[in-house]
């Protein structure tokens, strides 16, 4: 109360200091204008007069200043400035020989003005500042204003044209307000009270209203009230707050003593009763849980903080408890909580002479997964996985003893873990594990989606493999890993030589490290022959090593080591550098102009980063993209993957040739073909070696692949060209290429530069045919090409499609060549009609000027459909040939020989077809 009546006071009085300030510097503006509104100002600012009159002005207007008289103080001096600044008319009361100057803020304010009279029209101007100075040392304020004024409109008009005059008064007043206010201060409070009088800015306003902020501090009180003009400070010394309290300090003294007893009495009864006793209480049963006895903690039904105490820690324990055993995003048991459901296991097998078996369990792609569609993806399948693997090990539906028990655990990422306990036999284990395989068995489906992810299965048994969680885990581990090797989402037992199998693997691995560091891999080349011709096309870019032991096991075996780790990458990306630098030195040093074929992984597959990996090695070596061919084992492709097609469109977009190695092995269906931008099919070496030379009637797989490539429009290489009749077997029925030991065998850099640098046509390994025929079958028809004498028959079964003539538009030459004369004929038979496309015509026109070309003088037909005799009539119409054709014509192949033999015998010159 006190306290407040003192602030109350205080107030009262900074408010008074404020507006009677306020109500000075209103009279002073009163009396400026009633000054700058006297002819005598009008006459200086016209300054229309002689030097002379305009002495006379000043002298009145000196007069009339130095009787101003103000209720508060007296005018210090008067400064009347133009627009720009310059001062016409000074004025210092106590100094006459006092020079003008101007403050920032006078600038400021002229400034101002000028800037806004630069507006079109008229412009309304707050033409008044109010400043205030306060000089603490003197204990005297300045109050300052600056009026801008026209003599050409009426003093109070606050609207000035934008073309007018103007001029601008600055007058400071000076006033004590030690005698005024300090005094009025020091009667209500003390002698000792200080005043602080303040002004941040000149302002072109008063009267706003007054804000207080009162702080009691060390028995000193402050006030600060402030406006937006003015900021008055009081502070009460200690010794008048004192004299203040001092009456009162005894009485509040034995107040707060005798309330402090009775309080300090009161919270020691409650907290002895209320916090001490629940508190040790609650510290011995936290220390009973912790030793493991969890039990011995029980809620409190109370509303206390004691209560809530006690029941925030059983919730703590909980979670506590959660945490310790269980994985916090499937809610299985953690690896940790594990090795003791394994070690009861393992007790269980000794007392009860039962097996038990752990389940290593691993997610084999979902890396993959989780980095292609995001962590929350990721995370929705592991828990979904793990509900689906609660699900089909429940007793009821594993068809196992009742008394079976088991324990599930998310190990680590994608890894999970099965212990199953007091099983009858390795048949109920293998029943066990393939219930889970069959979760991922087309794939794992969530929410409508379908992902690439499968199961690899290791199983240990105790006590058959291992008595020890370690080595239960380690075992069942290796046993995984063959799952991996040998083919994902399957399950696999533990087996000595599996362990054998598995050392050797980390050896191979270490190796590959090794060599991979100290570079102690090298290219060989399996040279490519074309079939048409014989000639050097291009070749296989094979790795090899100079270790010793990678050596041993060939690639075969160590590329496998190298994918199942992160080292597939490296070498990879070693290999494709390594081809597309003997690339360039081939195009550069020796104009070749073939193809460079070169393996990479499936891993790449699920690299984003290999297409682009691949165009950076092309332009840093600036070698043809046309020139490079990868190849991709067709059992590494994912069927109707589009990650996977994905990838191999961005490397077709590179403009590289794309090609499916040991074609034929895997699952791809030939209508797969059109969603594969692959350029090349190669024919796997197990059905060329299967070719069997003495039953040709029947029709091998080699030759379906050909005909089936020929009508997606693909090329075919055939591999593993073993022996004569292979090469002659594939050239006939129209394959592209072929590489195998028969023509080369792999042969190192120098041995392939030479080769083909000394390959001339007349050296070329291309096989004696030991039968002049060539035959080419489609899903449609087939045609067969022989040669007799001079004569070359055609012999088209079936419909005649663009395929077929493109065929032999390809045998042409090699026909050619095992003929007697330069100049022969042609005999073309057929049973069936032309499949007469555009493309069909297009390859008809081809095939007679490479038959021109070739030596070609006649022609003869033995045609079994009428249609089929107007579709060449039409032909030959539009083509510009002789109307002759009933004169080719004949029933049968002898009769078409012998008019083609008598025509050749009977001139020698080269007619129209």
């Amino acid at each position: 109360m006190l306290i407040d009546s003192v602030e109350d006071k205080l107030k009262s009085d900074s408010e008074y200091i404020i507006r009677d300030l306020e109500k000075n510097i209103l009279e002073l503006e009163g009396l400026t204008e009633l000054f700058l509104n006297s002819s005598e100002v009008t006459q200086l600012v016209n300054n229309s007069e002689s030097n002379l009159s305009v002495m006379i002005v000043e002298a009145q207007l000196f007069r009339y200043i130095d009787g101003f008289k103000t209720s508060f103080g007296e005018v210090k001096d008067f400064n009347l400035l133009d627009q720009d600044k310059n001062s016409i008319f000074y004025f210092h009361v106590t100094e006459p020989f006092a020079e003008s100057s101007l403050s920032e803020n006078v600038v400021k304010h002229i400034d101002n003005i000028n800037e806004k009279m630069k507006a079109k029209g008229s412009i309304e101007l707050k033409h008044t500042s109010y400043e205030l100075l306060f000089s603490a040392g003197s204990k005297k304020v300045s109050l300052d204003i600056f009026r801008t004024f026209s003599p050409d409109i009426p003093i109070t008009e606050n609207r000035f044209p934008n073309n007018i005059r103007t001029f601008t008064a600055v007058i400071e007043s000076v006033m004590d307000i030690d005698g005024k206010y300090l005094n009025l201060l020091k009667n209500n409070f003390s002698e000792n009270v200080e005043l602080e009088i303040l002004s941040d800015k000149p302002v072109s306003q008063l009267g706003y209203g007054i804000n207080h902020n009162i702080d009691f501090s060390d028995e000193q009180l402050t006030i600060i009230s402030d406006n937006n003009f003015l900021s008055v400070s009081i502070k009460i010394p200690e010794d008048y707050m004192g004299s203040v309290m001092m009456p009162y300090r005894n009485t509040i003294a034995s107040v707060v003593i005798n309330i402090s007893i009775i309080t300090f009495i009161l919270l020691k009864l409650l907290i002895q009763r209320q916090i001490i006793r629940p508190i040790v209480s609650l510290t011995e049963q936290v220390e009973d849980a912790i030793s493991g006895d969890y039990n011995l903690l029980t809620k409190i039904d109370r509303g206390d903080e004691v209560a809530s105490l006690n029941n925030n820690y059983m919730d703590l324990f909980d979670e506590l408890n959660k945490m310790a055993k269980y994985d916090h995003l499937t809610g299985l048991t953690n690896r940790k909580f594990f090795n003791k459901s394994i070690l009861h296991s393992i007790e269980h097998s000794k007392r009860y002479r039962t097996q038990s078996a752990l389940l290593y369990i691993d997610l084999d792609n979902f890396k993959q997964v989780n980095d292609t569609y995001g962590h929350h993806i990721g995370d929705l399948v592991l828990q979904s996985f793990s509900r689906q693997l609660e699900d089909c090990l429940r007793e009821e539906e594993l068809l196992i003893k009742r008394n079976t028990d088991y324990d599930i655990a998310r190990l680590a990422g994608d890894e999970f873990a099965v212990i199953l306990m007091g099983m009858p036999n390795i048949d109920a284990i293998a029943h066990a594990a393939r219930r889970i395989t069959n979760i991922c068995r087309n794939g794992f489906n969530l929410d409508g989606a379908n992902y690439d992810i499968r199961v690899s299965i290791g199983i240990s048994v105790c006590p058959d493999d291992a008595t020890t969680s370690e080595s239960l885990l380690l075992r069942a581990d290796s046993a995984m890993y063959q799952v991996k090797k040998t083919g994902k989402n399957g399950f696999h037992f533990y087996s000595e030589a599996l362990d054998s199998e598995l050392k050797r693997h980390a050896l191979i691995e270490d190796e590959l490290k090794r060599a991979l560091k100290q570079e102690d891999f090298y290219l060989v080349f399996m040279p490519v022959f074309d079939c048409r011709n014989g000639s050097l096309v291009g070749a296989e870019a094979l790795l090899r090593s100079d270790s010793q032991l990678l050596s041993a096991v060939g690639p075969a075996e160590f590329i496998p080591v190298a994918e199942g780790s992160d080292l597939i990458r490296d070498i990879d990306y070693w290999v494709i550098e390594s081809a597309i630098k003997k690339l360039k030195i081939l195009i550069d040093d020796y104009q070749f102009d073939g193809i460079i074929s070169v393996n990479f992984s499936s891993w790449q597959l699920r690299n984003k980063d290999f297409a682009r990996d691949v165009s950076q090695l092309i332009d840093k070596y600036m070698v043809p993209a046309n020139q490079l061919e990868l190849e991709i084992t067709e059992t590494h492709l994912v069927i109707d993957d589009k990650d996977n097609i994905d990838i191999l469109k961005e490397l077709k977009s590179l403009g590289v040739y794309l090609a499916l190695d040991d074609f034929g092995t895997g699952y791809t269906a030939f209508r797969q073909l059109i969603n594969y931008p692959v350029d090349t099919l190669k024919i796997d070496r197990s059905f060329v070696g299967a070719l069997n030379q003495n039953n040709r009637d029947e029709k091998s797989l080699v030759d379906i692949i050909v005909e089936l490539a020929a009508l997606y429009k693909l090329n075919v290489i055939a591999e593993g060209i073993e022996e004569q009749y292979h090469f002659d077997y594939v050239r006939k029925i129209g394959c592209d290429k072929a590489q195998g030991y028969f023509l080369s065998k792999p042969i190192n850099w120098e041995e392939f530069t030479r080769l083909y640098k000394e390959y001339l046509p007349e050296t070329r390994v291309v096989g004696e045919r030991s039968e002049h025929e060539f035959i080419f079958r489609s899903l449609t028809g087939s045609v067969s090409i022989n040669t007799e004498s001079n004569i070359i028959i055609i012999d088209y079964r079936g419909l005649i499609t663009a395929d077929l003539i493109r065929y032999v538009i390809n045998s042409i030459e090699m026909c050619v060549a095992h003929l007697n004369q330069e100049k022969w004929g042609a005999l073309v038979i057929s049973d069936d009609v032309y499949d007469f496309t555009e493309e069909v015509a297009q390859n008809i026109g081809l095939l007679v000027d490479v038959c021109v070309e070739n030596g070609c003088v006649e022609s003869a037909y033995v045609i079994k459909k009428a249609e089929t005799l107007k579709q060449i009539g039409h032909f030959r119409q539009n083509s510009g040939l002789r109307n002759d054709l009933q004169e080719k014509v004949f029933r049968s192949a002898e009769e078409g020989k012998a008019f083609l033999s008598h025509r050749l015998n009977e001139s020698g010159e080269r007619t129209a077809l």
